[in-house]
């Protein structure tokens, strides 16, 4: 039941009454393979576990933050939630130490009535029980951990082959596309996204901090401190910004569409020079277009995990009374704490491995981004996102038109 690629066999000899060819192959199981060959077979249940891998790095992160941001919560709070709160948090922080572990070291090594999934399913079961237990701040950590236990509990069922070292050890690798071997060209593309959020954070800083004066002169009973307001606004307008530019990168339907004409020109005139480099243009194109779609994946998870370090700050920071609530509301807590659920499955289904082998289980994932991008739209004061959906409206008709157009192509 182990995994098995297939490899040349360069030094087959002819049987009597037959030929060598170069196509012979032999099956060879996974620990007797030679190094650098990369054609590992994942069958199509299998692929459920790389989508729990994912789910377990992005758990065990949000694990750290949540214990961190509760054991900081606990103390200016009285004595009971003090104790509950701190004790809570270090636990978390163990769990999170033994998550590490388990899942970075050796995820086969512990196992309970045969299946390691079990062990891992318990560990992150335990962890989201704190969590859930360090209300309030512990709620958004939690919920991502519901994810990782479901997944492993999918893992278990379907009794999922463990994934092979090499999957695991070059992981990262995979994830960042290379990175190993950047292109100029890459590297371009990297720092203008680099660039753009940083322009997007100016703006969004700016406008936090204006508002929370505004919200101080106008009603100083709720206060807002207007450095951590602004952070805050600063990482929401990356995430909006690069949500935007990634449903547009999604229409690629309606830009083929737009631009056929363009192209035809363009090839007929590589074809008078004697050249014909369609197919090398469209991977180039198709590989460069991955990467830019990573770089924006990239942006919303690490300005989604600052965001929810400003949320804490701005929360903290705004008197004994806590009068966050007041100005934001808890309909901005609980659509977060959707969003943070729906990024959380969307990271775990985000690989290449996985698309190629269970395509329906990536686009199930793929797919929850329409929700996020719905989610957010009442993620704001009074139940609304004000610079959010205007910005997003756009991008959300074109892509509803490129859905239409795919469709009718499809036909």
């Amino acid at each position: 039941d182990g995994y098995f690629e297939i490899v040349p066999n360069k030094k087959a000899s002819a049987l009597p009454g037959t030929s060598a060819t170069n196509d012979a192959y032999v099956l060879k199981q996974e620990e007797e393979e030679e190094e650098g060959h990369d054609s590992m077979l994942l069958e199509h249940n299998d692929t459920y576990s790389l989508f729990a891998y994912q789910s377990e790095w992005f758990s065990i992160a949000c694990i750290f933050v949540g214990a961190l941001f509760s054991f900081m919560y606990s103390t200016p709070q009285v004595a009971s939630h003090r104790w509950r709160l701190g004790i809570c948090s270090w636990l978390c922080f163990v769990i999170a130490g033994v998550a590490t572990y388990i899942c970075g070291i050796d995820r086969n090594r512990f196992r309970l009535a045969g299946s390691s999934a079990l062990v891992r399913l318990i560990v992150f079961a335990l962890a989201m029980l704190l969590l859930f237990a360090s209300y309030p701040i512990g709620i958004a950590s939690a919920l991502p951990c519901l994810v990782t236990v479901l997944a492993e509990l999918r893992v278990h069922t379907l009794q999922c082959k463990a994934l092979p070292k090499r999957i695991t050890d070059e992981w990262c690798s995979h994830m960042f596309g290379g990175t190993e071997n950047c292109p100029p060209l890459k590297l371009m593309i990297f720092f203008i996204v680099l660039a753009l959020d940083g322009l997007v954070f100016g703006w969004g800083y700016v406008n936090g901090y204006n508002s929370a004066l505004l919200s101080n002169d106008e009603n100083p009973s709720s206060y807002l401190r207007p450095a951590a307001n602004a952070f805050m606004l600063g990482f929401a307008r990356i995430i909006t910004l690069n949500l935007a530019l990634i449903l547009l990168l999604a229409c690629r339907n309606i830009c083929n569409c737009c631009s056929h004409a363009v192209r035809a020109r363009y090839e007929s005139f590589r074809a008078k020079r004697g050249g014909n480099r369609r197919g090398t243009a469209d991977n180039n194109h198709a590989d460069t277009a991955d990467f830019v779609h990573r770089c924006f994946g990239y942006s919303i998870v690490a300005a989604t995990f600052l965001h929810l370090v400003c949320v804490y700050f701005t929360y903290e920071d705004s008197l004994a009374t806590h009068t966050f609530l007041d100005s934001y509301g808890w309909e901005t807590f609980g659509t977060g704490w959707c969003a943070l659920l729906l990024l959380a499955s969307i990271v775990a289904s985000s690989n290449e491995t996985l698309a190629k082998t269970n395509s329906r289980l990536f686009h199930q994932g793929h797919w929850q981004s329409i929700a996020l991008i719905i989610v957010l739209i009442a993620h704001g004061a009074g139940g609304i996102s004000t610079y959010y959906w205007q910005i997003m409206v756009a991008p959300l008709i074109v892509y509803a038109l490129n859905v239409l157009v795919r469709y009718c192509q499809s036909d």
